[in-house]
This record gives structure tokens, sequence and C-alpha cells, in this order.
């Protein structure tokens, strides 16, 4: 008789919990699948980063050309310009960028651009800096209504022979957490402060 109880009452368990799993199921299903297309559009957006990449990679002219420098870089529908680079006035190893972002898309699209996790430098003679960041913004950079958002960043790193830097890598996180491909700014001066 025990048996029978006990099998009834398990029997009305998995029935009563039936609905709730297939919803909380539901749920998650929903959730990967919101999940999934993220993961997609951001396949997407680094394929299209590397193949500007790419076409950077071929039509980079060398640095003893004399070609002009290289500020402005199209990343993801995000519009970054390198605005200034400038020495710190006290303390000569350190560079303060200055750097403006937007959206290249409609007007009324309000978003945000990650911190900047770091700046890979390379000199005239391709020597990649050893340096860090010591200053940024401390929250994500508002986009809005294809505005200008400027940010600045500061390097301490570089000796005060260098005067040019012949690649500048911008090195921005995204919502996944893990640093997305440098957007890349080449043949820039460094201004005396």
């Amino acid at each position: 008789m025990q048996k029978i109880v006990m099998f009834g009452a398990l029997t009305a368990l998995c029935f009563l919990f039936t609905p709730a799993t297939r919803a909380q199921e539901a749920d998650e299903v929903a959730k990967l699948r919101r999940e999934n297309e993220l993961l997609k559009k951001e396949v997407e957006l680094l394929k299209k980063e590397v193949e500007l990449l790419k076409k950077e990679a071929k039509a980079k002219p060398g640095a003893k050309t004399g070609a002009k420098s290289r500020t402005e870089a199209l990343v993801g529908g995000v519009e970054y310009k390198l605005v200034k680079c400038v020495r710190h006035p006290k303390e000569r190893k350190r560079v303060i960028f200055t750097f403006a972002a937007r959206h290249d898309t409609s007007p009324d699209t309000k978003s945000t651009i990650h911190l900047c996790k770091k700046l890979n430098l390379t000199t005239g003679g391709g020597e990649a800096l050893e340096g860090r960041l010591v200053d940024g913004p401390k929250d994500n950079v508002w986009l809005e209504d294809k505005e200008w958002s400027k940010f600045q960043v500061t390097f301490v790193g570089v000796d005060s022979d260098v005067t040019e830097f012949d690649e500048v890598g911008l090195v921005m996180g995204s919502q996944f957490g893990f640093p997305r491909a440098p957007v890349k700014f080449y043949r820039i001066k460094i201004e005396p402060k």
C-alpha cells in the first residue's frame, strides 16, 4: 500500500512540476537564442574588422615614403578619430591621447563603446613600446546622435627622444569581456605641450 501511495505522490509531483520545468526551459532557450544572435553579430563585426585590416595591410605604404598620417578609422559601425597626441608637460615619459568616437548609422541610435583596454604603440623603427595605460575613462563611452564623444587615455613609458609613432593601436573592450582587435592609426606625431 505504501508503495502505491509513494508512486502516486511521485507521479503527481511529476505532473505538477512539468509545466514549470517547461517554462524554465523555454526561458532558457529564449535566452540562449538571444545570446546566439549577439554572438553572430559579434562574429560579423569581427569579420568586417578582419577585412578592413587586410585591406590596410595591402595598402599600407612604408614609413619612408613620407605618407600622411591616418587619424580616422571605421570599425564595426563606429567611427574613431585620434584627435590629439600630446606629451605631458611635466612627466616627459607620459603621452596623452585624445580620441573621439561616433556612430556612422542612424541619428537616433544610442549605445556605448566599452573601456579602452590598452594601447599598442610602435615607433618608426618598428619597435613596440613596453608601457602601460595609467589614466583613462572610468566608465563606458556613450555614443549619441552621430555626435563625436571624446575620451582621453594616458600612456606611460615613451622615451623623450620618441617624437612619432608609426602605429597606434587602440584596443577597446567588448560586451563579452575580451578585448577587440585594435583600431589602428598610422604615422602619428607627438605634439610638445
